[in-house]
């Protein structure tokens, strides 16, 4: 039996009054809340079994670092910095920009299989610190500054 699924869009921008044009369209106002901002995003990463980004330009979004924060599975497309962090099936799920099927079937295949999810979700956190945490960042400065001071 599935999971009732449910899907939280965050944020404002230009194409907020399209999206909610088709929620009503398509009668989904029971399945899909459009939030427009929010402050408390760790308590809605805290809510969330998944965080999906299927954006079509990015450098490295700090929503997504977040949800790695949080040990959440997360389906992306491989924009701007996005697969530094993200190596599909690994570390997330990796899909092509605007492909709907794509996206519905990496949204189902984490649904359906919620261990592979935590593994996914464990791995992203796991690389979020070896990469990303201040110790990280400490570490690539000092191999800079290193190189360059003999």
């Amino acid at each position: 039996m599935r999971r009732p699924v449910r899907f939280l869009i965050v944020g404002e921008g230009p194409l907020g009054p399209e999206l909610e044009a088709l929620v009503r369209q398509h009668d989904v106002a029971d399945v899909v809340t459009l939030s427009g901002f929010r402050d408390d995003v760790e308590a809605l990463l805290q809510a969330a079994d998944l965080f999906i980004l299927p954006s079509l330009d990015e450098g490295m979004p700090m929503s997504l670092l977040e949800a790695a924060g949080r040990r959440l599975p997360v389906v992306v497309t491989p924009v701007g910095d996005v697969a530094d962090l993200i190596t599909d099936g690994e570390t997330g799920l990796l899909i092509p920009p605007e492909d709907v099927p794509a996206l519905v079937q990496a949204i189902t295949r984490l649904m359906e299989d919620p261990s592979l999810g935590r593994r996914m979700g464990e791995a992203v956190f796991k690389k979020l610190e070896q990469e990303y945490s201040s110790e990280a960042m400490y570490r690539h400065y000092a191999e800079v500054y290193g190189l360059f001071a003999g």
